[in-house]
Protein backbone atom coordinates (compact mmCIF):
# COMPACT_ATOMS: atom_id res chain seq x y z
CA UNK A 1 0.00 0.00 0.00
CA UNK A 2 1.35 3.65 -1.02
CA UNK A 3 0.04 6.81 1.11
CA UNK A 4 -2.74 9.01 -1.39
CA UNK A 5 0.00 11.84 -1.52
CA UNK A 6 -2.61 12.67 -4.76
CA UNK A 7 -6.11 12.92 -2.28
CA UNK A 8 -3.60 15.16 -0.10
CA UNK A 9 -2.36 17.34 -2.79
CA UNK A 10 -6.19 18.24 -4.05
CA UNK A 11 -7.63 18.37 -0.53
CA UNK A 12 -4.72 20.82 0.28
CA UNK A 13 -5.35 22.66 -2.96
CA UNK A 14 -8.96 23.25 -1.89
CA UNK A 15 -8.27 24.23 1.47
CA UNK A 16 -5.81 26.88 1.05
CA UNK A 17 -7.85 28.41 -2.08
CA UNK A 18 -11.13 28.15 -0.06
CA UNK A 19 -8.97 30.14 2.80
CA UNK A 20 -7.58 32.65 0.74
CA UNK A 21 -9.73 33.05 -2.43
CA UNK A 22 -6.15 32.34 -4.22
CA UNK A 23 -6.02 29.47 -6.68
CA UNK A 24 -3.57 27.00 -5.38
CA UNK A 25 -1.57 23.91 -7.19
CA UNK A 26 0.64 21.46 -5.68
CA UNK A 27 2.90 19.28 -7.80
CA UNK A 28 4.72 16.19 -6.61
CA UNK A 29 3.54 16.00 -2.60
CA UNK A 30 5.78 13.35 -0.93
CA UNK A 31 7.37 12.47 2.25
CA UNK A 32 9.91 14.08 3.43
CA UNK A 33 12.25 13.13 6.56
CA UNK A 34 12.49 13.91 9.53
CA UNK A 35 8.71 14.33 10.43
CA UNK A 36 7.35 16.35 6.94
CA UNK A 37 6.06 16.88 3.43
CA UNK A 38 8.24 17.85 0.16
CA UNK A 39 7.09 19.05 -2.62
CA UNK A 40 8.64 19.96 -6.42
CA UNK A 41 6.44 23.05 -6.80
CA UNK A 42 3.20 24.93 -4.69
CA UNK A 43 1.94 27.44 -7.68
CA UNK A 44 -0.08 30.39 -6.49
CA UNK A 45 -2.83 32.29 -8.85
CA UNK A 46 -2.67 35.74 -7.51
CA UNK A 47 -4.73 37.53 -9.60
CA UNK A 48 -7.49 35.39 -12.08
CA UNK A 49 -7.62 38.26 -14.42
CA UNK A 50 -4.00 39.34 -14.98
CA UNK A 51 -1.65 37.66 -17.19
CA UNK A 52 1.40 36.08 -15.55
CA UNK A 53 0.58 36.37 -11.91
CA UNK A 54 1.84 33.18 -10.52
CA UNK A 55 3.76 33.11 -8.05
CA UNK A 56 6.01 29.42 -8.02
CA UNK A 57 7.43 28.39 -4.31
CA UNK A 58 10.11 25.45 -5.52
CA UNK A 59 11.58 22.06 -3.90
CA UNK A 60 9.78 23.30 -1.08
CA UNK A 61 9.21 21.60 2.39
CA UNK A 62 7.19 21.22 5.28
CA UNK A 63 8.75 19.87 9.03
CA UNK A 64 5.96 19.67 11.92
CA UNK A 65 7.15 19.13 15.51
CA UNK A 66 5.46 15.99 16.55
CA UNK A 67 6.14 16.66 20.42
CA UNK A 68 4.19 19.81 20.64
CA UNK A 69 0.96 18.22 19.13
CA UNK A 70 1.20 16.57 22.82
CA UNK A 71 0.82 19.51 24.53
CA UNK A 72 -2.21 20.57 21.76
CA UNK A 73 0.28 22.75 19.71
CA UNK A 74 1.27 22.76 16.59
CA UNK A 75 4.55 24.25 15.06
CA UNK A 76 4.99 23.90 11.16
CA UNK A 77 7.97 24.97 8.95
CA UNK A 78 7.83 25.74 5.42
CA UNK A 79 10.68 26.58 3.13
CA UNK A 80 11.78 26.90 -0.04
CA UNK A 81 12.92 28.93 -3.02
CA UNK A 82 10.83 31.62 -4.45
CA UNK A 83 11.04 34.47 -7.34
CA UNK A 84 15.22 33.17 -7.79
CA UNK A 85 15.21 34.06 -3.76
CA UNK A 86 14.55 31.86 -0.51
CA UNK A 87 11.60 31.89 1.90
CA UNK A 88 10.97 30.77 5.14
CA UNK A 89 7.80 30.73 7.23
CA UNK A 90 6.93 29.24 10.66
CA UNK A 91 3.47 28.87 11.78
CA UNK A 92 2.46 28.32 15.25
CA UNK A 93 -1.14 27.77 16.70
CA UNK A 94 -2.86 25.67 19.50
CA UNK A 95 -5.09 22.77 18.27
CA UNK A 96 -8.11 22.79 20.59
CA UNK A 97 -11.18 25.04 19.92
CA UNK A 98 -12.38 27.23 17.11
CA UNK A 99 -11.19 30.71 15.86
CA UNK A 100 -7.83 29.53 17.25
CA UNK A 101 -4.94 33.02 16.66
CA UNK A 102 -2.39 31.65 14.20
CA UNK A 103 1.28 33.53 14.55
CA UNK A 104 3.35 33.42 10.90
CA UNK A 105 6.92 34.84 11.04
CA UNK A 106 8.15 34.96 7.81
CA UNK A 107 11.55 35.59 6.33
CA UNK A 108 12.42 36.12 2.56
CA UNK A 109 15.57 36.84 0.97
CA UNK A 110 17.07 37.73 -2.54
CA UNK A 111 13.58 37.88 -4.13
CA UNK A 112 13.70 39.18 -7.82
CA UNK A 113 11.25 41.61 -8.22
CA UNK A 114 11.52 41.78 -12.07
CA UNK A 115 9.24 38.64 -12.06
CA UNK A 116 6.20 40.43 -9.96
CA UNK A 117 5.75 43.03 -13.09
CA UNK A 118 2.17 41.95 -13.11
CA UNK A 119 1.94 44.49 -10.00
CA UNK A 120 1.96 47.40 -11.67
CA UNK A 121 1.18 46.29 -15.52
CA UNK A 122 -1.47 48.73 -15.44
CA UNK A 123 0.52 51.84 -13.65
CA UNK A 124 0.61 54.53 -16.24
CA UNK A 125 3.86 56.39 -14.45
CA UNK A 126 5.77 52.09 -13.70
CA UNK A 127 7.56 51.34 -16.91
CA UNK A 128 9.98 48.71 -15.20
CA UNK A 129 11.48 47.85 -11.59
CA UNK A 130 14.18 45.43 -11.37
CA UNK A 131 16.46 44.37 -8.43
CA UNK A 132 15.74 41.93 -5.32
CA UNK A 133 14.35 42.30 -1.88
CA UNK A 134 14.57 40.99 1.23
CA UNK A 135 12.94 41.29 4.71
CA UNK A 136 10.40 39.77 7.60
CA UNK A 137 7.65 39.91 9.32
CA UNK A 138 5.34 38.90 12.30
CA UNK A 139 1.64 38.69 11.54
CA UNK A 140 -1.03 36.67 13.85
CA UNK A 141 -4.47 36.20 12.16
CA UNK A 142 -7.25 36.11 14.91
CA UNK A 143 -10.41 35.54 12.06
CA UNK A 144 -11.30 35.09 8.51
CA UNK A 145 -11.76 38.48 8.30
CA UNK A 146 -8.66 41.60 7.12
CA UNK A 147 -9.94 43.01 10.23
CA UNK A 148 -8.43 40.18 12.56
CA UNK A 149 -4.72 40.86 11.05
CA UNK A 150 -2.36 42.47 13.58
CA UNK A 151 1.98 42.50 12.90
CA UNK A 152 4.71 44.13 11.96
CA UNK A 153 8.10 43.80 10.21
CA UNK A 154 10.37 45.72 7.65
CA UNK A 155 11.41 45.57 3.89
CA UNK A 156 14.45 45.74 2.55
CA UNK A 157 15.33 47.07 -1.40
CA UNK A 158 18.74 45.87 -2.65
CA UNK A 159 20.55 46.97 -6.03
CA UNK A 160 17.40 47.91 -7.40
CA UNK A 161 16.81 50.20 -10.83
CA UNK A 162 13.72 51.70 -12.13
CA UNK A 163 12.38 53.33 -15.11
CA UNK A 164 9.89 56.04 -14.41
CA UNK A 165 7.34 58.39 -16.62
CA UNK A 166 7.76 61.47 -14.77
CA UNK A 167 6.33 64.78 -15.41
CA UNK A 168 6.35 65.10 -18.77
CA UNK A 169 9.43 62.75 -19.54
CA UNK A 170 8.63 59.20 -20.60
CA UNK A 171 11.58 57.65 -19.31
CA UNK A 172 13.52 58.91 -16.16
CA UNK A 173 16.47 55.74 -15.34
CA UNK A 174 16.92 55.50 -11.39
CA UNK A 175 20.26 53.40 -10.80
CA UNK A 176 21.36 51.92 -7.47
CA UNK A 177 18.35 52.31 -5.56
CA UNK A 178 18.43 51.09 -2.12
CA UNK A 179 16.26 51.40 0.51
CA UNK A 180 14.12 50.32 3.39
CA UNK A 181 10.87 50.38 5.19
CA UNK A 182 9.06 49.45 8.77
CA UNK A 183 5.39 48.50 8.88
CA UNK A 184 2.78 47.91 11.60
CA UNK A 185 -0.67 46.19 10.65
CA UNK A 186 -3.80 46.70 12.94
CA UNK A 187 -7.31 46.45 11.80
CA UNK A 188 -7.06 46.22 8.61
CA UNK A 189 -4.41 49.08 8.17
CA UNK A 190 -0.79 48.79 7.10
CA UNK A 191 0.93 52.08 8.34
CA UNK A 192 4.46 52.32 7.20
CA UNK A 193 6.12 55.16 9.30
CA UNK A 194 8.79 56.00 7.38
CA UNK A 195 10.09 54.12 4.06
CA UNK A 196 13.88 55.58 2.80
CA UNK A 197 14.76 55.42 -0.28
CA UNK A 198 18.49 56.34 -1.81
CA UNK A 199 20.08 56.04 -5.31
CA UNK A 200 22.14 57.70 -8.00
CA UNK A 201 21.10 61.18 -7.83
CA UNK A 202 18.12 61.16 -5.61
CA UNK A 203 17.14 60.83 -1.71
CA UNK A 204 13.99 60.51 -0.47
CA UNK A 205 11.47 59.13 2.03
CA UNK A 206 8.05 58.12 2.26
CA UNK A 207 5.13 56.95 5.01
CA UNK A 208 1.20 56.92 4.78
CA UNK A 209 -0.76 53.64 4.50
CA UNK A 210 -2.32 51.07 2.54
CA UNK A 211 -6.33 50.34 3.51
CA UNK A 212 -6.09 46.23 2.95
CA UNK A 213 -9.28 44.85 1.05
CA UNK A 214 -9.72 40.87 1.15
CA UNK A 215 -9.35 41.32 -2.96
CA UNK A 216 -5.50 42.56 -2.32
CA UNK A 217 -5.17 44.56 -5.86
CA UNK A 218 -8.03 46.38 -4.61
CA UNK A 219 -6.28 47.85 -1.56
CA UNK A 220 -6.16 51.17 -1.40
CA UNK A 221 -2.90 53.30 -1.15
CA UNK A 222 -2.56 56.27 0.58
CA UNK A 223 0.64 57.28 0.82
CA UNK A 224 3.37 61.15 0.38
CA UNK A 225 7.14 61.77 0.28
CA UNK A 226 9.39 63.34 -1.21
CA UNK A 227 12.64 63.20 -3.41
CA UNK A 228 15.54 65.11 -3.38
CA UNK A 229 17.16 65.16 -6.47
CA UNK A 230 20.94 66.24 -7.62
CA UNK A 231 22.87 66.88 -11.02
CA UNK A 232 24.08 63.20 -10.53
CA UNK A 233 20.52 62.95 -11.97
CA UNK A 234 20.98 65.45 -14.63
CA UNK A 235 17.62 64.88 -16.82
CA UNK A 236 15.42 65.29 -14.07
CA UNK A 237 17.19 67.90 -12.26
CA UNK A 238 16.67 70.46 -15.19
CA UNK A 239 13.33 69.26 -15.14
CA UNK A 240 12.90 70.28 -11.56
CA UNK A 241 14.99 73.39 -11.69
CA UNK A 242 12.69 74.56 -14.89
CA UNK A 243 9.98 74.63 -12.22
CA UNK A 244 11.63 75.16 -8.69
CA UNK A 245 14.70 77.15 -7.26
CA UNK A 246 14.23 73.98 -4.89
CA UNK A 247 15.71 70.91 -5.82
CA UNK A 248 12.96 68.45 -3.90
CA UNK A 249 9.92 66.70 -5.41
CA UNK A 250 6.91 66.45 -3.19
CA UNK A 251 4.37 63.60 -4.60
CA UNK A 252 1.68 61.66 -3.72
CA UNK A 253 1.16 57.77 -4.18
CA UNK A 254 -2.74 56.82 -4.49
CA UNK A 255 -4.85 54.15 -6.44
CA UNK A 256 -4.53 50.82 -5.75
CA UNK A 257 -2.45 48.00 -5.41
CA UNK A 258 -3.19 46.63 -9.31
CA UNK A 259 -3.05 50.54 -10.31
CA UNK A 260 -1.06 52.96 -8.51
CA UNK A 261 -0.88 56.36 -9.52
CA UNK A 262 1.96 58.93 -8.78
CA UNK A 263 1.54 62.49 -8.70
CA UNK A 264 3.68 65.68 -7.72
CA UNK A 265 2.21 67.99 -5.63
Amino acid sequence: LTFPYASLEQRLERVLSEATGLSFSIDHLHFGLPFGLSFDSLSVRTWRTVEHSEIHLEDGSVRLNPFLLLTNRLKATLQGSILDGRLWLQARTSVMGPHLPLSLQTRWDSVDITKLAWLWSESPDINSIAGTVSGQSVLTITGQQVSGLKGSGFVELNQARANLSIFTINSVVLDSLAGRASWTLQEGELLVNRCDLQGKGLQGDMRGSLSLNPRWQRSRLNFEGELAITQAQPQLYSMVRQYSNDRNIAFTLKGTVHSPVVRTK
